[in-house]
């Protein structure tokens, strides 16, 4: 389950829509940007993943996904990915529900399934720091004129009329800029329109690649490469220096578990004393994995991954590199 997730996971960073072949499909679901003139606030473009499990056609997505971070044939791939459907078709029918990595629970209810996000529209959009804009209106301000009396006939002292109302500006008190209302109108609409076109230009989601996700980018390779091409133009530079030793052999690990501490990982290895495979656990910048074996080799895991004697022991194993 857990690779199939992390796959479904990447691919939906890429795509609008991917296709569990023969169990269904999880879709982006976008609404777009507007504006409530009545409450004043602007809301920004919000993405949720939704499940709809009348698309069952294998678009041949998934099996890609699969043959390229393993380093298989397609048609292998596919096996891969039809074993993981498996495992998942049968988590359902025993709990009734099962975990999609962090998109949401899939649920079993009257024949029929129904997913539940593990986050709404809005807190996605949070999250990215989409948050909705609002803006004050400008109070008006009304003066009432007194009464004029230029027009008397009669030639009497004119009195001003105390009845009269007249708000006055505090100057002593309160700095005073003479803004046109229409000009404050307009700048306002200015800068709102200028925050939803920004909203709307940069990306719709986090694009970074999370540790052990299937990038199909061999990223790990680029900066080592650099990293001895580096070493060693120092090495050429620098006159009398020994030559520096060679860089250290990537390793490769057949995972068959992750967990957040180190104590969690020696609780599953203890209780897979008697699986016929030596395992260790294998420490990481934030989890801890359990390897039942490691080898410079790649090909030798993917080999051993694809036995039916180790499939049959780890259903949910797969390859990390370091």
């Amino acid at each position: 389950m857990e690779r199939l997730s992390i796959h479904i996971e990447y691919l939906l960073l890429r795509h609008d829509c991917i296709v569990v072949p023969g169990f269904g499909a999880f879709i982006n679901s976008r609404s777009e940007a507007r504006i409530d003139a009545d409450s004043g606030r602007a809301y920004p473009m919000m993405r949720e993943v939704r499940f709809n499990s009348a698309l069952v056609h294998d678009d041949g997505l998934l099996a890609g996904s699969y043959a390229r971070k393993y380093k298989v044939p397609f048609a292998e791939g596919r096996e891969m990915l039809r074993k993981s459907i498996e495992s998942m078709r049968e988590a359902i029918a025993s709990d009734g529900e099962v975990t999609i990595g962090r998109l949401g629970i899939i649920r079993a209810e009257s024949d029929t399934l129904t997913f539940v996000p593990m986050h709404g529209a809005s807190t996605e959009a949070a999250r990215i720091g989409y948050h909705p804009v609002s803006w004050a209106r400008s109070a008006e301000t009304e003066t009432e004129k007194p009464v004029s009396t230029d027009n008397v006939p009669d030639k009497a002292e004119k009195t001003p009329d105390t009845n009269a109302t007249v708000r006055r500006f505090d100057t002593g008190r309160n700095y005073y800029i003479a803004v046109n209302k229409r000009f404050a109108r307009t700048a306002a609409c200015f800068l709102l329109v200028a925050a939803v076109a920004l909203s709307l230009l940069m990306p719709t989601h986090d694009r970074r690649v999370m540790p052990d996700q299937a990038s199909v980018l061999p990223v790990e390779n680029i900066i080592r490469k650099v990293a001895d091409s580096a070493s060693e133009t120092e090495r050429k530079e620098a006159p009398g220096v020994a030559e520096v030793a060679p860089a250290p052999v990537q390793m490769h690990y057949l995972v068959v578990g992750t967990f957040a501490t180190e104590e969690e990982a020696d609780r599953f290895i203890a209780m897979r004393q008697g699986s016929g495979y030596a395992l260790e656990a294998v420490g990481g910048k934030k989890l801890w994995r359990v390897s039942a074996v490691k080898s410079a080799d790649s090909q030798e895991l993917i080999n051993i991954l694809n036995s039916k004697e180790f499939s049959d022991t780890f259903k949910e194993a797969w390859i990390w590199s370091r």
